[in-house]
C-alpha cells in the first residue's frame, strides 16, 4: 500500500484493504487515519498505512460497517432505466439486437403460434467476418437502388445518412436480394407488389441486413422450433 501510495495519484488509492481473519489497514498521516475519500484527499503530510488488528475476532461486522459507511457517503447517479428496456440477445461472445425490436424477435407459426427468433453463435460469427469486409451502403440508397431508381440522391442520403452491410457472399443484384413478391388486395383485386424482404439487426458495431433469402439458404435464423424437433423426429 506504501509503494502504491507513492505511485499514483490519490483518486486510485483503495479506501482501505481488509483481510477479514485478521484486520484492516487504511492510510493516514503521522496523526490520524480514515477510509472516506475526502479523509484521503486531505492527507498533505507524508503517508501513512495504518492497522487495525482484529483482536476481538469482529472483523465480518467492522467490513460490513465500514462498507455500509463508504455506500452512504457515495455520491449516486440516476440509473439510466431506459437503458435496460430492450436488452441485446447473447451469442456465444457476440451480443446483437433486432434493429426493429420485438417486432422481428418473433416469427409465427400457423401450427405451434409465436417462438422466438434467434441466431446460433456459429451463424452469427459467420455473417459478422464476411460483412467486416463489405462495402458499407447507406440504406436509403440501397433501397433506392433495389426499386430501380438511380440512387444518386445525396441529398436524402445525407439527411439520413445511417449505413449498412448486407450480407450477401453470391452477389445476388439487391433488387433480387432484398425484395420480394408480395400479393396483397387492392379496390378488391389481388395484386402483386415489392416488399422488402430481410432482417436488421445490430452487432458488432455494425447494422447488418440479413436477406430471407439467405436466412433460409443457409439456415440464419431458425424456423419454429417445434416443428424443427418434428422433422428431426421423422427422418
Amino acid at each position: 500500500m506504501q509503494a502504491f501510495a507513492a505511485e499514483n495519484s490519490k483518486h486510485t488509492w483503495p479506501n482501505l484493504v481488509f483481510i477479514l481473519s485478521k484486520g484492516f489497514f487504511l492510510y493516514g498521516d503521522k496523526t490520524r487515519s480514515g477510509f472516506l475519500n475526502s479523509h484521503i484527499a486531505d492527507i498533505t503530510d507524508d503517508v501513512v498505512v495504518h492497522g487495525r488488528p482484529d483482536r476481538e475476532g469482529h472483523g465480518l461486522y467492522n467490513f460490513y460497517s465500514i462498507l455500509i459507511a463508504l455506500l452512504r457517503n457515495t455520491l449516486l447517479q440516476e440509473i439510466p432505466v431506459d437503458l435496460y428496456f430492450s436488452l441485446p440477445f447473447i451469442a456465444g461472445e457476440y451480443s446483437y439486437k433486432f434493429s426493429l425490436g420485438f417486432f422481428a424477435e418473433f416469427g409465427i407459426c400457423d401450427q405451434h403460434g409465436d417462438y422466438a427468433r434467434k441466431l446460433t453463435e456459429a451463424k452469427l460469427i459467420e455473417v459478422i467476418e464476411w460483412c467486416q469486409s463489405a462495402t458499407p451502403i447507406n440504406w436509403v440508397r440501397a433501397t433506392d437502388i433495389a426499386y430501380g431508381k438511380p440512387g444518386d440522391n445525396w441529398e436524402a442520403y445525407e439527411r439520413q445518412n445511417a449505413e449498412v452491410r448486407i450480407y450477401n457472399p453470391r452477389n445476388i443484384p439487391l433488387p433480387d436480394l432484398i425484395l420480394i413478391d408480395t400479393n396483397m388486395m387492392h379496390d378488391g383485386k389481388e395484386v402483386t407488389t415489392k416488399s422488402l424482404a430481410f432482417d436488421s439487426i445490430d452487432t458488432a458495431g455494425m447494422i447488418i441486413w440479413i436477406p430471407y433469402l439467405y436466412e433460409i439458404e443457409e439456415g440464419i435464423i431458425n424456423s419454429c422450433p417445434k416443428c424443427e424437433k418434428k422433422d428431426i423426429e421423422q427422418v
